[in-house]
């Protein structure tokens, strides 16, 4: 009995002093006739087939996730899907900043069938222009409760990208981020794996590791916030994540079509208000949609050709392995948007969805 009781504690299992009679009585009382077994896993993602969040399993109805502290959900479901698409996905269409930004979302999910690393893309204007607004945007898609931030230490960050393993992470404002920490942190995202540590019983904990896109926001580049702390660059750093102008060169900021709204900053308080009511109905009817096409023999196989050929017509007039790597991660953004569609979920033509992609590269 003891040994069972220490094997749920070490395991996260909560119970009172005075509970543990009635818990042994009712697992003695269980016998040996366990009619049903469980996979449990620590993290969001694929598992062999299905697709797991906090709030539910796409697929295989015996995986589970194990939630490490009650009501920690990272997640939440509002509205309706018609609110979110008329709402919210319909003021995106003409605007290439706000329709590249829902792609990473829903390009993420695809990193595994598609066998790419992590790596994530840089929104940059030195104004306040909607950068976090197409944040949000992005964040509606899975119903993000809180919007992530750069504001946090190396080792919150490491935690950070395992919670949104196989999603997109949505970073605002990298520059209030310490310049000493920021470049070891958007390396360590795009690496897909953190630190290894030290259990307590002094031996090697395995290090927590993930794959990502993470969609960031900041007044500089990496390279250019780095230089003006006299922090050399990493190699690689841009290709992990390249700067993508934010302004889109209308006049109005991140956006180049309002929706009949007089000004910017009306259309982005109505934009606002809609993803406050309607999110997280996007990606649950994504992904519901997504494990059942993924069953077809050879799915995995032609989504991996058709980001090659995607990537190949993006990158055909520079001749470097760096860009070609980011042209991938393009790729995908485009893919997504294009299922998406396929689905049902974008109210604009799908001429638009590559249409953004390409104004981005």
């Amino acid at each position: 009995g003891l040994e069972a009781l220490r094997f749920l504690g070490d395991g996260g299992y909560h119970y009172g002093r005075k509970q543990k009679g009635l818990l042994l009585d009712y697992l003695f009382g269980l016998g040996c006739e366990v009619m049903r077994v469980y996979t449990i896993a620590d993290k969001t993602g694929w598992v062999n087939g299905s697709f797991l969040t906090p709030a539910k399993t796409y697929g295989d109805p015996d995986l589970r996730f194990r939630e490490p502290e009650p009501d920690s959900t990272l997640t939440e479901i509002k509205g309706s899907l018609d609110g979110w698409k008329t709402e919210v996905a319909a003021k995106c269409g003409g605007n290439s900043r706000l329709i590249f930004s829902l792609g990473t979302s829903f390009a993420a999910p695809l990193l595994e069938p598609a066998q790419i690393e992590s790596g994530g893309f840089h929104l940059v204007a030195t104004t306040s222009i909607g950068k976090t607004t197409a944040l949000n945007v992005a964040a509606s898609v899975a119903g993000l409760k809180h919007l992530p931030n750069w504001r946090s230490t190396a080792n919150a960050l490491e935690g950070k990208a395992a919670e949104f393993n196989h999603m997109n992470l949505p970073l605002d404002e990298i520059g209030q981020a310490e310049p000493q920490t920021v470049g070891a942190s958007a390396y360590m995202l795009g690496n897909g794996q953190g630190k290894g540590r030290m259990g307590k019983t002094l031996s090697n904990v395995k290090p927590k590791t993930w794959a990502l896109l993470f969609l960031s926001t900041g007044e500089y580049s990496m390279v250019e916030y780095l230089r003006q702390a006299k922090i050399p660059a990493k190699g690689g750093m841009e290709a992990r994540m390249p700067s993508i102008p934010a302004d889109a060169g209308k006049g109005l900021g991140v956006f180049e079509n309002l929706h009949g709204y007089k000004t910017s900053k009306e259309f982005v308080v109505a934009l606002e208000s809609s993803i406050r009511q309607q999110q997280g109905t996007a990606l649950d009817e994504y992904l519901t949609q997504l494990v059942e096409v993924r069953k077809s023999e050879d799915w995995d196989k032609q989504l991996r050709e058709r980001v090659h050929e995607i990537a190949s017509q993006l990158s055909q007039e520079y001749n470097n392995m760096a860009i070609g790597r980011v042209a991938v991660r393009f790729a995908l953004v485009q893919i997504g948007l294009e299922l998406a569609h396929s689905f049902g979920l974008l109210p604009f033509s799908i001429k638009e969805c590559s249409w953004a992609v390409s104004q981005m590269v």
